[in-house]
Formats: C-alpha cells, structure tokens, sequence
C-alpha cells in the first residue's frame, strides 16, 4: 500500500542541506585531528540524520487516510417544556416510543422549561459530529442563539436537526401595543394595538389611557387597529391594552406601554415666506421663525430651511456647527433652493444627504445570488427575483450572474442586455442550491473582481451567516463603495433585515424585502425610459421617517438631485427622482425634502397620508427631546425576566431605592433591572412598563425551523410518523470522510533513538574502557579504524 505524507511547513527542510554544510565545517575543519576519516565520517553521517529528523517533524509530516463512520443507530430528542408549548395536547412520549419500536436507540432531553426558550443554545450543547438531532419544539426562541445559527453549526459537524409538525389545540392570544415612548406636549401620536396567537378567531380589545376608557374594538386574529391620541401634560402617561378571550393564558391579555410626555422641541423655520409646512410643524412643535439663520443656535434642537438660497442663508457656519454637535436640520425645497440655491458651492451643500446633478446611473452589474442551504426552499423565488431584477433594467446595462454559499461561482460573465437578455435569463434559470454555509464577503469580492471597477451589485440573500463572518461582509461593502461599487440588498426567505441593511448601507446601496423587489426599477432604469411610478414611492421602509406610512400623492417637481453614497434614499417621487433622503451629519441628523409644486409649497408630502414623511422629518432631525435635559430619568419598557437600563443626566450620582447606578459618561449614570413580575414600575420621577415573558408573546411552530432543518438536511415530520423519522434516519449512507494523521512525533521520536545510541556508545567507551570493537560488528569497527 502506497501512502502518501506531506508537509504542512515544507520551508522547514532548507535546514537540512544548511545543517549539512555547517556540520562539514565544524568536523571537517575544526575537528580533532586524531579522529581517523572514517571515524569522523560516522559521526557526522549520525548528526546529520538526527538533524535531518527533527527538520523533517518541524516540517509538519501528515498522511491523509480515510475514515468510515455508521450513521443512523441513535436519535437525540430535545424536548422543548417551555409555556408556549401548552397549546400543544400531546407530549413526546407516544413519539418516543415509536423511535424506540422501530429499532432506533433514542436519548432524550429536556431543553427549555418555563418562560425560557434558549433552543438555539440547546442544539450547540448537544449535537455531536455525524449525529441525529429531532427537536420536539415549536422553534420559537427567547433568547441565546438563533435556531438558523444553530442549524449551520450542526451543519458544519455534518449532524442533521430533524423537527416534527406540531399542531395547536389550544386557543392563545396575546396582546400588543406598538408606538412612539416619548412625545410632545400637546402632539397627537399613533399607536398600533393588535392581536395575534392561535386557535381562536377574534377578541374583544378595550385601550385605556392614564385609566380613562379611550376605545373599544373587535380585532380578528393578526389585525391591526391603529389609535391616534394627543397627550397633554409633562410627565409619565400610561396606554393599557386589555383583550378579553378564553384562552389557555391569561397574563399575556393585558399590555402596558409608558409614554413619557416632553415639552416640544424648539424648531427655528428659516424661510422667505410662511408655507403649509411650517403650519403643519406649529402643530407639533415649538416653532420660531426667521428670514435666516442666527449666530446663536443653542436654544433649538433643530432648523428647518424652506426654499431659501445659500447667499440668503444667513450664518452657515454658525449651522454648520450646529448640527455637528448633535442637533438637526431639514432644508425642504423651493424656486429658490438647491441646484437653483447654490447649495452645491456653498458650506450648505456639503452637509445635505443629496447632490446636485442627477442620478449616476453606472451600466456594470452583477446579480449575486445566495444558493447556500439555509435559502435553498427558495431558490426557485431567488431565480425569480433575480429574472425581475433583469427584467427591470434598460438596455444600455451589461449584466453578470454569480452564485455563492461558502465559495463563489460564476454563472455568466458581463453581457450587454441589448444584445443577448435572452441569454442573460437563462443562465439564472439554471441556478441550483447547493446546500452549503453562507459567506457572503465571498459572495462580494468575486462580484467585485467581475465588475473591476465601478458598477452595481444586487445582492438576494437571506443574509443568515455565522456571527463572525458578519463584520468582514460589512467592512468589504464599504470598500466596494469607496471603490465606486454599491450594493443592493434583496431579502429573500425570513432574512436578517439588520445584516442586509448594514451591507447595503456600507456601500452606499439600499435594501429592500423581497416584496419590494418592484423598486429596483427606481434604481436601475435609465431615467428616460423609466415608467412613470403611481405616486411618491417608499424606498426604505424600517427607517423611523418612512415605518408604516402607505404613500399615495404625488408631487409636481423634484429637484435633479442624488442621494449620496452614504446616504438613506427614503422616498421617491413618481418620476423615479429623490424625494426625501437622510443621513448622519457628524453627532447631527439632515434630511433632505426635495420634492414641491414648484412654489416652494411641498405639493403632496403635506397631504394624508404622505404627509408623515414630512413632519417624521423634523421628528427625525430633532431627536430625542429629552436629550439636552438635566437631572432627568429615562427607562424603557420592558418584559418579565428581560433587564432594561435605567438612565440618569445629571451631574451627581443619583441616589434610587434598591438601584446602583453606575457612570458611562460625563453626566451620565446607568443601573440595570431584570423585573419578575408585571405591572408598572418607577424610577424619580419617570414610570416604565413591564409586560408578560416574552415566552407569551408568539404561539405557533415558527417558520424558521424548517428551513434550519433544511439546511443540516435534515426534515419535518407529522408528530404521529415516528417510523418515517426512523427509516430516514436509519437509511442514511455511512460517512466517509479523509482524516489527517500527524506524523511529527515519529519523527522526532527516531531523531531522539539514534542521538542517544550513538551518545550512550562514546560515554560507554570513554567512562567504562569498553572499546568500540567489543561493541559493534568487527566489519564496521575496521572500517571505521
């Protein structure tokens, strides 16, 4: 039999023939000179092989041998015993027994008990190389690692998670309140109370408000019914939130939300006239008006510019400053502003989020597309928004097709549309999953190296990779956008929004789900032959300005402006333009309104419902009112089990009952509070929610346990067909796999035999008198005389 050794370190032999010259100097030259030839020949022949030897083990000798492994005699069952499995009638032990007659060796394991659901951390814990792992669980985790994480790291170990349909027979509701924790003096908020859960049709939902009775409704199960409330008074303010429905749990059919009630933020509106606009901010805000801005500042939280030029806008240093130290500034369009303003040459322009000139459009892109194993129920949903993405394009673009996992394939190189679209479409019909991990840094440096220069990347991915690899992708985009190439997230499957959005951003891209995919049209048709959008468009839709606002007017004219690299594109007008965009500003915040009616009057962003865009802005630009506050407290909600931090501004350690506040920063204190009970709670002189175990607030198997399966190769089982668990589980092929076997010490161990043997056979002669022809054949001795 042939075996085959290699070297981890081959570098590590140039000491042989070194050793070999330097040992020939040293016993050659310098030597005694009664040692005979031969005599000297020996002992350097045996110095050089112990030194040859341990060159060799510091090489790092290995062989490669394969390795059998048999699968398929044992099934590791974690048992989820948390409180959202209660819906569920049945147990896992008619399943277990099943396993058990069917021949397979069954080990099982409670996992999560109460109101703690860490399966995620469970699956780490237990799986082993090569092993079988069936999770008898609704998925749903509290906290700890994600099951998709779980699931790729089984993966990695070559181990399967096998889960089991679960079907509710208990009815569960819960109840929840969404909405702004800190308004205005006077404002009018939007609140969002719904009610979801499983096994039941609708509930009745009663809102209170500081106790008094605000509403009552029906809501069906998944419905949203939106309440618009003014508060009035500084200060602590409570929204409960009551459903009333016979179901298997009762603490989760109250929700409280604390709103704490500021004094309104102080705006200066610096404009050449009064517009709506200004009206519609004296509604919600402290607003003081001026022809231009002032040298002293310091009194606003931020300025709101309206159709002003840059020569006519007073101190833009003064503003400049402003804004850099924390404050805000919104500068909405007008006759008399941006291209036609100045602004591009002025201190002004480079603050805005956006540029004159137009949209760029640069014709190089490559639509990168995820085949790994955790989208790989929908790859056919990945060809088809990859087709979209094509179909949405002009025909001066020249498109490549790349595929990625753990590596990157191209699939079709840089291709004009014009000529060859056909040929360009059915390259992406003929992307196939391929069931491995998810890098998508790989992903994006070979889109890079395609593109060799400036271009586009469209990237349709569920963005679900290891945690450590998440930086490096992030870090790549941004020098992708540094080197002209932006990058535009397409999320697919149930993706990681925040991931997606971090890579995108850091190149200057956008993100959108995949039911967006439609405004990539916005981006990628060339501005004279886009179709007309029906109305103002949103881009992002989880940014604070643009969250739930459904856009359905249109304005009359846009100024010919881009969003910067960095910037966030929120909202287009129907002629594809630039709307509304935003962005940090040093510790500031700049929007940028640049759609109007040609007067200067912002035309349809003042009119409902788009005129949320409009007034979220200033909302956006001021921030937190409370921020430039002292000796004030500020605690968020939270839930049972789940810590929440305690803030404190002032300037002295503040003294709480039962609270140790620590200091972060220069007049600020923190303490931390893990509550164990709901209700309300206090901290000075501000009140905070605490609502039922998260454990309470999700009821049903959650979608992404059989895509976690999916990816280990792993499947989902009705609960009652334990012997189709067991075939697929006892009919698994055996795993062969190559192991790497190091060899150093054997090495290391014949250089230390000879040295030894051949030291123990001079002392031998030196100290005891016995001569070497006593010691060694007659032949060798002679020779060696």
């Amino acid at each position: 039999m042939v075996v085959d050794v290699a070297f981890t370190r081959t570098e590590a032999l140039l000491l042989v023939p070194l050793a070999a010259a330097g040992l020939y100097v040293l016993m050659y030259r310098t030597s005694e000179a009664e040692m005979t030839s031969h005599r000297r020949l020996a002992l350097y022949t045996t110095r050089l092989t112990v030194i040859s030897l341990i060159a060799v083990a510091v090489a790092g000798p290995y062989v490669v041998a394969p390795d059998t492994v048999e699968t398929g005699e044992h099934v590791h069952v974690l048992i989820d015993e948390s409180s959202s499995m209660d819906v569920y009638e049945h147990g896992p032990e008619e399943l277990v027994e099943g396993l058990e007659a069917a021949g397979v060796e069954v080990t099982t394991t409670p996992v999560a008990a109460g109101n703690e659901s860490p399966l995620g951390d469970a699956v780490l814990s237990h799986v082993e190389r090569d092993g079988e792992l069936l999770l008898y669980s609704d998925g749903r985790v509290t906290h700890g690692t994600g099951i998709p994480e779980a699931a790729r790291a089984a993966s990695s170990l070559n181990a399967r998670l096998h889960a089991v349909e679960l079907q509710p027979t208990r009815p569960a509701a819960y109840v929840e309140v969404d909405g702004p924790g800190v308004v205005g003096d006077g404002a009018a908020a939007t609140y969002r109370v719904s009610v979801d859960g499983v096994e039941f049709t609708e509930a009745a939902v009663d809102v209170e408000v500081d106790g008094e009775h605000v509403t009552s409704t029906e809501l069906e199960r998944g419905e949203v019914h939106e309440l618009q409330h003014r508060f009035t008074g500084e200060g602590s303010h409570r929204i409960t939130a009551t459903a009333d429905v016979d179901d298997v749990f009762t603490e989760n059919d109250v929700y409280r939300k604390s709103v704490d009630v500021v004094e309104p933020p102080r705006l200066l509106y610096v404009a050449p006239a009064v517009y709506p606009y200004s009206q519609l901010l004296d509604d919600l805000y402290q607003v003081e008006y001026a022809d231009e801005v002032p040298s002293d500042l310091s009194q606003y939280q931020a300025v709101v510019m309206q159709n002003v030029a840059a020569e006519d806008a007073g101190d833009l240093a003064a503003l400049q400053e402003h804004v850099l130290d924390g404050n805000g500034l919104v500068v909405a369009g007008g006759p008399d502003a941006y291209e036609r303003g100045g602004y591009e040459e002025s201190l002004l322009g480079t603050m805005l989020p956006v540029r004159e000139g137009g949209v760029d459009y640069d014709t190089d892109v490559v639509v990168l597309i995820d085949v790994s194993g955790s989208v790989e129920d929908e790859i056919q949903m990945n060809r088809g928004l990859a087709a979209s993405a094509v179909d949405s394009m002009s025909d001066e673009h020249n498109v490549g097709v790349m595929a990625f996992d753990h590596a990157v394939y191209e699939i079709s190189g840089l291709r004009p549309l014009e000529d060859e679209r056909q040929e360009v479409q059915d390259t992406i019909n003929r992307v196939e999953a391929s069931g491995g991990g998810t890098d998508v840094a790989i992903g994006l440096r070979g889109a890079r190296d395609m593109l060799d220069g400036g271009g586009n990347v469209i990237l349709i991915s569920d963005g679900e990779v290891w945690p450590h690899l998440r930086q490096p992708a992030i870090d790549l985009a941004g020098e992708m956008g540094e080197d002209g190439i932006r990058v535009v997230g397409v999320g697919v499957g149930e993706p990681d929004h925040v991931f997606m959005r971090e890579v995108a951003s850091a190149s200057g891209g956008s993100y959108f789900p995949a039911t967006d995919v439609d405004r990539l049209s916005v981006l990628f048709d060339e501005e004279g032959e886009r179709e007309e959008l029906d109305s103002i468009t949103v881009m992002d839709r989880d940014h604070f300005i643009t969250r739930g606002v459904e856009t359905t007017n249109t304005v009359s004219t846009t100024h010919p402006v881009a969003a910067r690299g960095t910037a966030d594109l929120l909202a287009v007008s129907q002629d594809g333009l630039p709307a509304v965009s935003a962005w940090r500003y040093g510790d500031g915040r700049v929007v940028s309104v640049t759609g109007h009616r040609g007067d200067g009057v912002l035309d349809g962003l003042l009119q409902e419902p788009d005129r949320a865009l409009a007034t979220r802005s200033a909302s956006w630009a001021a921030g937190d009112p409370r921020r430039t506050l002292v000796d004030v407290y500020e605690a968020g909600d939270t839930h049972v089990g789940e810590p929440t931090t305690l803030r404190y501004r002032g300037v002295t350690r503040p003294v709480a009952a039962n609270q140790s506040f620590r200091q972060v920063d220069h007049a600020t204190f923190e303490a931390t509070v893990t509550p164990a009970e709901t209700g309300w709670r206090s901290v000075g002189d501000v009140e905070y929610a605490v609502n039922y175990p998260r454990e309470l607030g999700g009821f049903g198997v959650s979608p992404r346990l059989e895509s976690a399966a999916s990816v280990t190769g792993g499947g989902v089982y009705p609960v009652d067909e334990a012997e189709a668990i067991a075939e697929d589980v006892s009919t698994r092929e055996p795993v062969t796999r190559t192991t790497r076997q190091n060899r150093d010490w054997l090495f290391l161990f014949l250089a230390l035999g000879l040295y030894l043997t051949e030291v123990c056979l001079r002392r031998l002669e030196e100290v005891y008198g016995y001569r070497l022809a006593e010691l060694l054949p007659q032949r060798i001795y002679r020779w060696m005389e």
